[in-house]
């Protein structure tokens, strides 16, 4: 059969993703002029706090409201300046500079890798529908929008959104269903063996690997210039 519809991990095989949570809150409240005794501890101290709710934020994404998740940030940050000993008089400053860095004008956390849009270019040239699949928060929707990237998605299936993260065969399931297409006429591309190859394949999906170190074996591409060839087609 032939394929007709192609899904797309984001995180590791679309965009490049250099947040690290703990890391990135003490570089922002840096910023907002805050000081930490030992960055260590700021960063242990966050890292603490967000394990402890993370829980809490996977319920509040199934509501799909942008105003709800944001507000989960803004508590936990000012939770996590007042454990550290620094004033919540900079949460607002903290929030804006975060915004900026992630999704806004400066967006330095997040970047489309070299060959990313030329896979989306030769994607739509070929007249797949495509879907983007990953195991992401509600926010990939404005990461997406800010690399300017929405318009090749014919859907956008977010983990946290459907309360289930690949390999689950469901999530697979979802994206199939919106994209009105079978699983043996879709190909996943990925760069995770276990949820993007194993997970894909289980659901019955045509997988490729990504695997940029060029160490992924027979099965791997080490580009996204190589798709072509991996699903056997002429450029």
């Amino acid at each position: 059969m032939g394929q007709a519809a192609l899904t797309f991990d984001c995180a590791g095989t679309l965009i490049a993703v250099r947040w690290e949570p703990a890391k990135f809150a003490v570089e922002c409240a840096e910023e907002a002029g805050a000081r930490f005794a030992s960055l260590t501890h700021a960063q242990d101290a966050y890292s603490r706090l967000l394990n402890s709710r993370w829980s809490r934020y996977q319920e509040l994404n199934l509501q799909r409201d942008r105003a709800t998740c944001d507000r989960f940030w803004a508590e936990l940050t000012r939770d996590w300046l007042e454990e550290v000993g620094e004033s919540s008089e900079r949460l607002n400053e903290i929030l804006v500079i975060a915004s900026s860095r992630l999704y806004g004008e400066r967006c330095d956390q997040f970047s489309l890798f070299e060959d990313s849009l030329w896979a989306l270019d030769w994607a739509k040239s070929q007249g797949y529908r495509l879907a983007a699949l990953s195991n992401w928060d509600y926010s990939l929707h404005l990461v997406i929008d800010r690399l300017g990237i929405r318009e090749y998605f014919d859907e956008v299936v977010v983990s946290l959104e459907e309360g289930m993260e690949k390999p689950d065969p469901r999530l697979f399931q979802i994206a199939l269903d919106r994209l009105g297409v079978a699983a043996a006429e879709t190909t996943h591309i990925g760069d995770d063996r276990i949820d993007d190859w194993t997970g894909a394949r289980g659901a019955g999906l045509r997988a490729v690997l990504l695997d940029r170190s060029g160490g992924g074996g027979d099965h791997a591409i080490s580009s996204l210039r190589e798709l072509p060839e991996a699903l056997g087609c002429r450029t």
